[in-house]
């Protein structure tokens, strides 16, 4: 009944940013097979959201679909007997949400770091959406040689090189598809040998952002598994063929960035697109499903949902993990990959950091999917921005508020062996694709120093 529920809203939702019309014609046309009410609304919806071209439009229906959604599931799990208690009528998952997201609006501390943490998103959101203009891309042949491209972004300021980096990467790796041409073998051809390792690890990034785009836009969470594993097949491979050595990694992660974000393929239920995914990858390959589990992490910091205040905190987005990993394995790579995300964006601000430890701190130091995030952003950073200021003053932060303890474990010691063992080893062997999934960094190293 609750799925039911949601399928009936979202569609609705959808309805109401596209037409009655249009809604009605589709349900009218047949397209739900088995007439179940659920898949009936829900092939509606899909129908429905292919048709928004516009970002704003596909962003505007993930958020409202995301909060009815998550307000269903609040009160499905408030209605029990015990929460029917009054003493326990303030620990009720949609009173403690409310609560939460009026708090956001109160002043203090707590409120300027959320704050904050709001800006820095939004302006890292924009500056990617920006790269065209800000590096004048054209958007059909003749295309600017990527080695040029590489060299003006690498000549920014240091915050904003690393996500201009990724944007080229994206970009380069569409040129083929408006060319019509399959990718092979693009950064392993002789030109490519000459880019500075600065750029490579997210320059891999953003190509395999370009194949999961492409390849994800042919299927979506109603096509049967068949054809959804035949894609993966592809994308695995592609980012194989067309990465340099010990780079695959990078690639291979973008598959989760893109499947969680329905907006880049035109998916209205990149959830469930995304539970899909990850069983079909369980089963042909294990190292892919790493990969993607932390590229969903990094995608969750950055949904529509959590740029809301009050939902758009950090601790929401590690709830909307917990939520739907299906695994440990799945978990930890996820929280990595959105403690990634966070280091990424707040190099400049640690306080945002310890002040997601001082709210949940108790469960993050049950894994170490933070630690394991952070020391990959942390050395993210070194290799494409070496020796930035901000990169020694985040971990050699003192923070406030009593997480002093959690802080060492979980940053300070965590940067002091990324900067001094794992980083320099990964160069030596390298291996820096490694750092986009979640393992044990310091055993890596032990092995590649062994060999």
């Amino acid at each position: 009944m609750r799925d039911t529920t949601k399928s009936v809203i979202a569609a609705s939702w959808a309805m109401s940013l596209f037409s009655v019309k249009q809604l009605m014609n589709i349900v009218n046309s047949g397209e739900s097979q088995d007439g179940d009410t659920a898949d009936a609304f829900d092939a509606a919806t899909q129908a429905t959201g292919k048709e928004f071209n516009d970002d704003m439009i596909h962003s505007l229906f993930a958020v409202g679909d995301d909060l009815q959604r998550e307000i269903i599931d609040l009160i499905g799990s408030s209605l029990t007997v015990e929460a029917l208690n009054p003493a326990k009528l303030m620990e009720l998952p949609i009173l403690q949400r409310s609560t939460d997201t009026l708090r956001s609006f109160m002043p203090g501390t707590n409120s300027a770091v959320l704050v904050k943490e709001l800006k820095n998103k939004f302006g890292v959101f924009n500056l990617v959406k920006q790269v065209p203009i800000t590096m004048d891309l054209s958007d059909e042949p003749p295309f600017k040689p990527l080695s040029e491209l590489i060299s003006r972004a690498l000549a920014l300021e240091e915050y904003p090189r690393l996500w201009v980096i990724e944007g080229l990467g994206h970009y380069h790796g569409d040129t083929f598809y408006m060319g019509g041409v399959v990718p092979r073998k693009i950064l392993g051809g002789e030109e490519y040998q000459n880019i500075p390792a600065p750029a490579l690890t997210m320059l891999h990034a953003g190509i395999g952002m370009a194949f999961a785009q492409h390849l994800m836009m042919t299927v979506n969470h109603l096509s049967p598994v068949s054809e959804i594993r035949e894609v993966l097949k592809e994308y695995i491979h592609l980012c194989h063929d067309n990465s340099q050595p010990g780079y695959e990694g990078c690639a291979l992660e973008s598959l989760g960035l893109i499947s969680r974000h329905g907006q880049f393929y035109g998916e209205t239920s990149p959830t469930q697109m995304v539970q899909i995914v990850s069983d079909e990858l369980a089963k042909i390959d294990i190292d892919a499903y790493g990969y993607f589990w932390h590229g969903v992490g990094r995608a969750t910091y950055f949904l529509p949902i959590n740029f809301l205040p009050g939902y758009g905190s950090i601790s929401h987005a590690c709830d909307m993990i917990r939520s739907t990993a299906p695994d440990d394995l799945a978990l930890c790579n996820a929280i990595s990959g959105l403690a990634w995300g966070v280091t990424m964006v707040n190099i400049r601000d640690p306080e945002i950091m310890a002040h997601w430890i001082s709210l949940q701190g108790e469960f993050l130091s049950s894994n170490d999917g933070l630690a394991n995030g952070f020391m990959s952003g942390l050395i993210m950073r070194q290799d494409t921005t070496p020796n930035a200021s901000f990169i020694e003053e985040y971990y050699n932060h003192d923070p406030k508020g009593g997480v002093q303890a959690l802080w060492k474990t979980m940053v300070k010691d965590p940067g002091d062996l990324a900067m001094d063992r794992i980083y320099p080893a990964l160069v030596k062997h390298k291996r820096l694709g490694e750092i986009f999934r979640y393992q044990s960094l310091d055993r890596l190293v032990d092995g590649l120093e062994s060999e």
